[in-house]
């Protein structure tokens, strides 16, 4: 927005009435601010990216590759949409700004801190060193507890969120948690 770039982002409130004027007092000609009601929704896919963000930039560190990213980008959307529908959300938020776009963005660049996060894993720092070299807070590495007990819970399984909580708070190590997903049982693909 301050370089004047063209982008959009999701605006949410209870209200619809306080939801269009902020989205009409923060559009401007090169920044659209889209209504969306599922605020819920709109919270899962920004919390949950993070997730997914860590967990692709492991696979920039161990230069895996575009197809791998890929692969956890589109298999972590299905995943964070899988856990926000159980909860009550519309799936179509997930396919828009905060679902499919966060992820693009945040799994996008290491300039992600949680990308960068998940790179600086995958070279063998540990979480504390990680967080310290980055030096702001790494939501998906707390976001990731909350969001595993809530899969747990209702019965919802997110391997790629387990995975990610397995290495920063159980010691998984980065590749051996690449073996453990790849070797998972093979189910259609529903999305």
């Amino acid at each position: 927005m301050i370089k004047g770039l063209p982008t959009s982002v999701v605006g949410s409130a209870y209200d619809k009435k306080v939801m269009k004027l902020v989205c009409e007092a923060f559009t401007t000609k090169t920044f659209r601010v889209y209504p969306n009601a599922d605020i819920c929704g709109v919270a899962y896919g920004g919390a949950l990216k993070n997730i997914i963000a860590i967990a692709c930039g492991m696979s920039d560190g161990l230069e895996l590759g575009s197809s791998s990213k890929a692969s956890l980008m589109t298999r972590g959307l299905h995943e964070i949409r899988k856990l926000a529908v159980a909860r009550g959300c519309k799936p179509e938020t997930l396919s828009g700004l905060s679902g499919m776009g966060d992820i693009c963005l945040t799994c996008g660049t290491l300039i992600s801190r949680n990308s960068r996060f998940g790179y600086l894993l995958a070279k063998g720092k540990t979480p504390e060193q990680a967080e310290k070299e980055i030096e702001m807070v790494v939501e998906g590495a707390y976001t990731c507890v909350s969001a595993l007990q809530i899969s747990q819970k209702i019965g919802v399984p997110m391997p790629i969120t387990e995975t990610v909580y397995n290495i920063i708070y159980k010691g998984m190590q980065p590749m051996d948690a690449v073996r453990h997903l790849m070797q998972r049982t093979i189910k259609e693909e529903h999305l």
